[in-house]
């Protein structure tokens, strides 16, 4: 059975130290806008753009482990619930723009298109961090499976993705509520499948994180064909 070449490994740990440098001027953005201002308002995007690395820095080592001992399946499995379950909050910082609105009226002298740009920039990251978290994965799966399988599964993981972000942003849960709070979250869950707010944000953001990713595979496999010619 082909492994994850060690090359391969070494691009991944580029992709990551890419991201790592969008995350900071993202903080560095946040970081301005505090001394700027003397307000905080935008300081959860920080935390919201922390939990979009979860399925980044799990997928990563779900590659690794892969690459070592592909049969060690209860680690893999471990890896891949982990970064299932926090998969939904890298494309979650897109929800953020609700937060946006001109502040300039109550004190806090700054542009709103700055603002923008911010919430944009958290956005983009943790959008790419999904999407790089998601490839690193569906490559996996192409590995132990047929491709077209390994495409439907992708077609349904983003399905559960735009239901979690409709779980987040709608009914406030969170990703480890499934360990804190599981009841509650599965009854909600279970009534959310029917609700028709729930079915159409779903759809949105499912049909939304495909054509998205779909275009970064197609850029990827343009880039890897002209490597290999």
């Amino acid at each position: 059975m082909p492994s994850t070449r060690p090359s391969s490994l070494n691009r991944s740990l580029e992709v990551i130290f890419l991201l790592l440098a969008m995350s900071l001027v993202c903080c560095a953005m946040v970081t301005f806008r505090i001394w700027y201002t003397g307000h905080g308002t935008y300081r959860f995007l920080v935390w919201n753009l922390f939990l979009a690395w979860i399925p980044v820095v799990a997928a990563y080592f779900l590659q690794r482990v892969f690459a070592k001992n592909p049969s060690n399946w209860p680690r893999l499995l471990a890896l891949g619930l982990v970064w299932l379950l926090f998969l939904p909050n890298s494309p979650y910082l897109l929800t953020d723009f609700v937060h946006l609105e001109d502040r300039s009226m109550s004190g806090h002298d700054i542009h709103l298109l700055y603002d923008a740009a911010l919430i944009f920039a958290f956005a983009l990251t943790g959008l790419l961090n999904g999407f790089v978290s998601l490839y690193w994965v569906h490559r996996a799966l192409n590995r132990v499976l047929h491709q077209r399988l390994g495409w439907l599964l992708v077609v349904g993981i983003l399905a559960l993705t735009g239901y979690g972000v409709y779980l987040g942003r709608v009914l406030r849960w969170n990703s480890w509520d499934v360990v804190t709070n599981p009841r509650s979250l599965a009854k909600d869950v279970l009534l959310g499948i029917t609700h028709s707010t729930a079915l159409s944000l779903t759809t949105l953001f499912a049909g939304f994180l495909l054509f998205g990713y779909l275009t970064l595979y197609g850029f990827l496999s343009i880039g890897d064909s002209r490597r290999h010619d």
